[in-house]
């Protein structure tokens, strides 16, 4: 099975309603991209592009936090699930 990539991106393609940007999980397996909705939005300076997450200034830093690694980790067992079931 081929190595799939799961990453927490900023979606600035569309501005949400309050003026920010969605927090979205992006899966990529081959070249079939995924992006799966957080729920919670952030501003371009108050996300950390080098490491990919929001920035501790951001005042709901530590919720969409847990959120990304709650969503990661569902999404990285449902790959080992399937990969178990494959073989």
């Amino acid at each position: 099975m081929q190595e799939v990539s799961i990453k927490p991106v900023l979606w600035i393609h569309k501005t949400s309603s309050n003026g920010e940007f969605e927090v979205r999980i992006r899966i990529t397996q081959y070249k079939e991209v995924i992006y799966l909705n957080t729920g919670y939005t952030c501003t371009p300076d108050k996300w950390d592009t080098t490491n990919e997450c929001p920035t501790p200034a951001h005042t709901k830093f530590k919720t969409i936090m847990k959120r990304i690694n709650e969503m990661t980790g569902e999404i990285e067992f449902e790959i080992k699930s399937m990969q178990k079931n494959w073989y």
